[in-house]
């Protein structure tokens, strides 16, 4: 009888055994990289909107504004996925 044989296997040792070293490596790299977009994004947001940066010389960016590009944004991608996976008609 092996290791692997004797340990129990509940979720999280499945998910942890179902990808290599390698694919765990790119599977963070991909989440650390969203994850730094998505801070990024709010930090220009709150710059934005702290006054830093001014659309005109008399309208300023408002937080509002960003929110809701920043989920119009996620809606859209969320359809274009279904649409690639044909789950919607484009």
């Amino acid at each position: 009888m092996t290791d692997l044989a004797a340990r129990p296997h509940g979720r999280l040792d499945r998910v942890r055994d179902a990808l290599t070293p390698a694919e765990w490596a790119r599977a963070g790299a991909m989440a650390a990289t969203i994850i730094g977009l998505h801070v990024a994004g709010w930090a220009m947001l709150a710059a934005a909107a702290g006054g830093h940066y001014h659309i005109t010389g008399t309208q300023l960016f408002g937080v509002g504004t960003g929110i809701l590009a920043y989920t119009l944004g996620i809606s859209r991608l969320g359809r274009r996925a279904r649409f690639f996976l044909g789950e919607v008609p484009f």
